[in-house]
């Protein structure tokens, strides 16, 4: 029997940034490490997948298996669509009992293959327009590449030496991978548009279950661009139950102001935004204009916000601002998932959406 009234987190990484879990094996998917750290104050509340022999994130990939272009094969892990515009929930998506449920989403397809110079373009662009904006002036691309340990970190279990060796051996290649994701997403509007509507079906489908009541998008690094973008596309008639916006290691500024992208929306949701940055983390950023401490030249820009909702009369879109310090609970300041001062915060938010008592 399914749940009901369930709160479903869903986590959003960047593209090139997820992995999904291979049980028979024993390798635990990106989400996992996040998993465990909530569960810690969540305790049973927060089901494990009951389709998976030890538990864990309910994983939802964009292609099942992967580059077989079956996008329904994955998705329908979390229901799948009827005639009449409902969704089954035939599937359980937390273990019996439980009132939250973690969903991952995994791009599988040709998300993570196709490389494209235009998107180190965007990010050449994006490091010498912002010279005189940024503490340091090396732009982006060597930015993401000192954080690239951190972004990384998220991947379990632990590699070998011989896998940290042959890693180093092919940093290039992977500094390079990550350009093309993370530029790849604003340059290449065909893998934009793909993304996006994988994320948004998954988001609509979850919403449409009659078993979720609410739902929590977190985010984190360049997924935080993939959400923001999503969010003012969920249909109306499911954008109700989206109550919570978390975005964590966010480079959104980053897109403001060096880019224009990003500050103007179109129909923003009613909902609660949390940004979680951590002052060390060159990839994050604060997203309130009037606390400024890596940008420069924003305090005017969007009134008394940094985004605004243009089909609200240019409404303000209020963002909270939680700084945490990664690097005193370990040596990535970009990896949020592993500070068990963020998790613990993360874990208490996500509480009081799902309405459980302190």
């Amino acid at each position: 029997m399914n749940n009901t009234g369930l709160t479903c987190v869903v986590t959003i990484h960047g593209i090139g940034f997820q992995s999904a879990p291979d049980d028979s094996n024993g390798i635990a998917g990106y989400a996992d490490e996040l998993h465990g750290n909530l569960k810690r104050t969540l305790k049973e509340a927060l089901g494990e997948d009951p389709e998976r022999p030890n538990g864990g994130a309910v994983y939802v990939s964009s292609e099942y298996p992967p580059k077989t272009r079956d996008i329904e094969e994955g998705l329908k892990r979390i229901g799948q669509w009827r005639a009449d515009g409902t969704v089954n929930a035939d599937r359980p998506l937390a273990s019996e009992g439980a009132s939250i449920a973690h969903v991952a989403l995994v791009y599988s397809g040709d998300e993570e293959d196709v490389a494209d110079p235009l998107a180190g373009t965007v990010l050449a662009l994006l490091g010498t327009g912002g010279t005189t904006g940024y503490a340091s002036p090396i732009g982006l691309v060597r930015i993401f590449g000192d954080s690239l340990d951190g972004l990384l970190h998220h991947q379990t279990p632990a590699p070998t030496p011989a896998e940290t060796q042959a890693a180093e051996a092919a940093g290039s290649n992977a500094i390079t991978a990550l350009v093309d994701h993370v530029g790849g997403y604003v340059a290449r509007n065909k893998l934009r548009e793909r993304v996006r509507m994988f994320v948004r079906d998954a988001v609509n489908r979850l919403a449409a279950r009659p078993d979720v009541k609410s739902i929590v998008i977190n985010s984190h690094s360049n997924g935080t661009v993939i959400a923001f973008d999503v969010l003012p596309r969920i249909w109306p008639s499911q954008v109700a139950k989206v109550s919570l916006f978390v975005t964590a290691g966010c480079p959104l500024r980053k897109y403001v102001f060096l880019m224009s992208w990003g500050h103007e929306v179109i129909s923003w949701p009613s909902l609660r935004w949390l940004n979680y940055y951590d002052i060390d983390d060159v990839v994050a950023d604060q997203l309130q204009p009037d606390h400024d401490t890596q940008l420069t030249g924003l305090a005017g820009m969007g009134g008394p916000g940094l985004f605004v909702d243009y089909a609200v009369d240019l409404r303000p879109i209020p963002v909270e601002d939680r700084q945490v310090s990664n690097v005193s609970a370990h040596k990535h300041p970009h990896n949020y998932w592993a500070d068990p001062a963020f998790c613990e915060s993360l874990a208490q938010e996500i509480r009081k959406t799902a309405g459980i008592a302190m």
